[in-house]
């Protein structure tokens, strides 16, 4: 599987375009269906609209620092706290919802990340076990991918997993993308090199470094550099074809473009 990395060419193409900046402090930001951003701020989580108003904030230090956050299901919120095996429900004015879930007492997991999934479910990746799992509604396992160290001769570090149209795409530190069906079963790998955040879409990948984001596409498995950045980005979220990057600086939105 080769991989071709397009800086430029004769013909137009695409980049990304600096369109607002405002303040914030974090180290992840996540997007909603509604137009909203999420930052996490340690054990604080933020809601900003995408001019950068700051719209709801929920403190959660009892529970600890937050690992990581999912916002796919507007009715679910997933707020994941990996120090303590906790994960809490959110509705989407930042608001509690149901019961804190102890991962490693309800469902024996030692989650590394976690996330939203289809009717109601929640996909927990076990780095110890090497293993995905699928729990259902009632947090029952309902698939899982079985000892993926033995399947694919290496144990996968996951820095972040996310569900998109029936398929759960688990960024692997070092390596690069690798892809599992709705049952949880390993489909195929994108060994693209090492990347801190990413965005699937219909057609391709957005993939974020630390100065740089990139798309590669499904079909043709280009990697196309979009833009360069001055300072190190921690992370980056899409909302309506805006992409929103989040540094020690603050917030900056771009707008993809064709340039000749």
């Amino acid at each position: 599987m080769a991989f071709n990395l397009l800086v430029s060419t004769s013909m137009a193409q695409l980049e990304l375009v600096l369109v607002d900046s405002f303040k914030c402090e974090g180290s992840i930001v996540e997007s909603d269906g509604l137009g909203h951003l999420y930052v996490v701020d340690g054990s604080t989580l933020i809601k900003y609209n995408t001019k950068g108003e700051k719209l709801k904030q929920n403190s959660l230090s009892q529970y600890g620092e937050i690992t990581a956050i999912d916002m796919s299901n507007a009715l679910k919120y997933v707020v994941f706290f990996g120090d303590f095996q906790q994960v809490l429900f959110l509705d989407n004015e930042l608001a509690e919802r149901g019961t804190l879930l102890r991962l490693d007492q309800f469902a024996n997991l030692f989650a590394s990340q976690v996330a939203n999934s289809y009717n109601n479910g929640l996909w927990v990746y076990d780095n110890q076990a090497s293993e995905l799992s699928r729990l259902d509604e009632r947090f029952q396992v309902s698939n899982t991918s079985g000892n993926l160290l033995q399947q694919l001769r290496t144990n996968p570090t996951a820095y972040k997993i996310i569900e998109y149209d029936n398929t759960l795409f688990m960024l692997d530190t070092n390596y690069g993308i690798r892809i599992f069906n709705r049952f949880a079963i390993h489909q195929k790998n994108f060994p693209i090199g090492k990347f801190i955040d990413f965005s699937p879409s219909k057609k391709g990948i957005f993939l974020l470094q630390e100065n740089n984001i990139l798309y590669m596409d499904y079909i043709s498995l280009e990697l196309t550099k979009l833009i360069d950045f001055e300072e190190d980005a921690l992370s980056f979220s899409v909302i309506n074809k805006k992409y929103f990057v989040l540094s020690k600086s603050g917030m900056k939105s771009y707008e993809l473009r064709f340039t000749d």
